[in-house]
């Protein structure tokens, strides 16, 4: 049972991710998932300003596989790990784009293959298989590759890592019979307590920025959403990964449950390592 924050780029340099850390680890997350976007800095050096061998909080990374060669990933990994042990996790995209990127024409000689889904789907297990072929005489990060594709999924059984689906569509799955179900899978979701249900819903009606997090959010009371955190995990989810939701000034209300959560069923919680 394990629970992981979601920084959706709000965080501009290491002292907000290591403010941000310190709080998390005090209320025993896993990881924080720092995202990607071709058009912000690199977060993966951000994290390693910010990295702390003193908490047992990991940093999850988003890498695009296109980005980055299997090759030179490792290096980073190993170099990182050298200096804060076990304390990166990766995060592997295929390659969905934002609407103002232009990350494919960036690339040269190779973008038109990259413009295909299908290709970078083909590309992505591929380079999975490469980076951890290369990563096996040193240190193998844990990976968590997103994605709701049946070949994402089956990518996920193929190499032993954590699958990456987004709460509406992990309730699909689990009512279709012939969907894949991963043995390692992560859910994410937004959370939003208030002291009534109704009081949380009208927060969601009322505030444009928050419609999008609808279908993949739990809401209610305190309860509510402590029970819906503990249905998934009873519904096959491993692991839990929240999204803060935007305008959301009541979100420590979230952390007190995630570590309520963990202090009930501690004996589940020993791979919780650094």
């Amino acid at each position: 049972m394990k629970f992981h924050w979601m920084d959706r780029g709000r965080l501009n340099n290491p002292q907000e991710i290591k403010n941000l850390a310190n709080i998390l680890d005090k209320y025993k997350y896993y990881s924080l998932l720092l995202t990607y976007h071709s058009k912000q800095d690199d977060l993966l050096i951000k994290s390693l300003l910010a990295a702390d061998n003193n908490i047992k909080l990991k940093f999850m990374i988003a890498i695009r596989t296109y980005s980055i060669s299997p090759e030179y990933m490792n290096m980073i990994y190993q170099s990182y790990n050298e200096m804060f042990p076990n304390k990166l996790m990766l995060n592997i995209l295929s390659g969905d784009l934002h609407k103002n990127e232009d990350s494919l024409e960036n690339i040269p000689m190779f973008n038109d293959f990259f413009s295909s889904i299908e290709n970078r789907y083909i590309y992505t297990e591929k380079w999975l298989e490469k980076f951890l072929k290369i990563c096996n005489n040193k240190y193998l990060p844990e990976i968590v590759l997103s994605g709701h594709s049946e070949q994402s999924k089956n990518m996920s059984n193929k190499f032993n890592i954590t699958n990456l689906s987004m709460f509406n569509v992990y309730k699909y799955y689990i009512r279709e019979k012939n969907k894949i179900i991963n043995s390692k899978q992560m859910v994410a979701i937004s959370a939003i307590i208030r002291n009534t249900k109704q009081e949380a819903f009208e927060f969601i009606e009322n505030n444009n920025t928050t419609k999008e997090y609808y279908k993949s959010c739990i809401f209610g009371t305190k309860d509510d959403v402590k029970n819906g955190l503990l249905k998934l995990f009873s519904k096959g989810a491993t692991d839990i990964l929240i999204a803060p939701v935007i305008n959301d000034n009541e979100y420590v209300e979230v952390h007190k449950i995630v570590k309520e959560i963990l202090d009930d069923n501690s004996n589940n919680w020993p791979s919780r390592i650094r």
